[in-house]
C-alpha cells in the first residue's frame, strides 16, 4: 500500500502536494496541480480529509475511510495545526466540525507500531527542512529522468514556491478575485482573531474530554490552559455524539 497523508482541510494539504509534485516530479491525489492523471495514472500517496470517516462528508478520494488494521507497515504522516486556527477557519465554530481534526490524530494514535510521523502545519510553512523530513519519511523520489530538487534548492527558491502554490490554489478553489487582507487571511490563518477567552476555553475543554493523555500531548506546542475545566454532565450528553 501506498504512503497515507492523512490532514483535515485547512492543514496544509495541498501545500505538500504541491511540494511533492514541484520538488519529486510526481503526482499527488486530487485535483491536478502541476502533474496531470494522463502523465502519471499513479499517485505518490493516498490522501484523506477524515481516516476514520466520522466527519459527515461522502467518500470518495478526499474522504476516504481507512482501516488501521489494513495500514500496518504503511507510511502515514498527520498533519497537524493549531486547534483554534481550524476550530474558526473549519470547523465554523462549531465543536462537531473539529470531528476529522481528531479522528486523524486518533487514526495515528491507532497505527502504532507502525512507522508513522507528526507534521505541523506551521513547521511545513516555514521550513523547507521540515517539508525535506516529511518527503523524506515517504521515500520519494524523482522517476527516471526528472532531476527533483535538493534542500538546498528547496530552501533558496521556498518564497518562490509559497507565492506559486497559492496562485494555483486560488485558480482551483477559488473562483472569485481575493483582496489582499482576504489572502493574507488564507495565507497566515488569523484565526485566533475574534476568538474570546470563553470559547476558547470550551474547545480546549472538549478537546480534552475528546482525546487521551497521548492524543492530547500532540497539542501541547499550541499552549493549552494548564488547567482545562471538566465539562459538565450536559457537555457530556451533548459531545458523546
Amino acid at each position: 500500500m501506498k504512503p497515507i497523508l492523512a490532514a483535515a482541510p485547512e492543514s496544509g494539504m495541498n501545500w505538500v502536494r504541491f511540494c511533492v509534485e514541484k520538488i519529486c516530479c510526481q503526482r499527488t491525489p486530487g485535483d491536478r496541480l502541476l502533474i496531470s492523471k494522463v502523465d502519471q495514472p499513479d499517485a505518490a500517496f493516498e490522501k484523506t480529509y477524515d481516516a476514520l470517516g466520522e466527519g459527515g462528508a461522502d467518500q470518495n478520494e478526499d474522504w476516504q475511510v481507512l482501516d488501521a488494521r489494513d495500514c500496518r507497515g504503511v507510511r502515514l504522516v498527520v498533519l497537524i495545526r493549531d486547534p483554534v486556527e481550524m476550530f474558526v477557519l473549519m470547523a465554523k465554530g462549531r465543536l462537531n466540525g473539529m470531528r476529522c481534526y481528531l479522528n486523524n490524530i486518533q487514526f495515528y494514535r491507532q497505527m502504532w507500531p507502525t512507522d508513522r510521523q507528526i507534521f505541523y502545519y506551521e513547521d511545513v510553512i516555514l521550513d523547507p527542512r521540515e517539508m525535506y523530513l516529511l518527503i523524506e519519511h515517504f521515500r520519494l523520489i524523482p522517476p527516471n529522468g526528472y532531476p527533483g530538487l535538493s534542500i538546498n534548492e528547496m530552501a533558496k527558491n521556498w518564497d518562490d514556491f509559497t507565492e506559486e502554490s497559492c496562485t494555483l490554489n486560488e485558480a482551483l478553489y477559488i473562483p472569485e478575485p481575493k483582496s489582499k487582507l482576504q489572502k493574507l487571511w488564507m495565507r497566515l490563518g488569523f484565526g485566533q482573531i475574534g476568538m474570546s477567552e470563553k470559547k476558547t476555553l470550551r474547545l480546549w475543554c472538549y478537546l480534552r474530554y475528546k482525546m487521551s493523555d497521548e492524543e492530547f500531548a500532540l497539542l501541547q506546542r499550541y499552549d493549552p490552559p494548564k488547567v482545562v475545566p471538566r465539562p459538565t454532565v450536559l457537555q457530556k450528553m451533548m459531545w458523546f455524539f
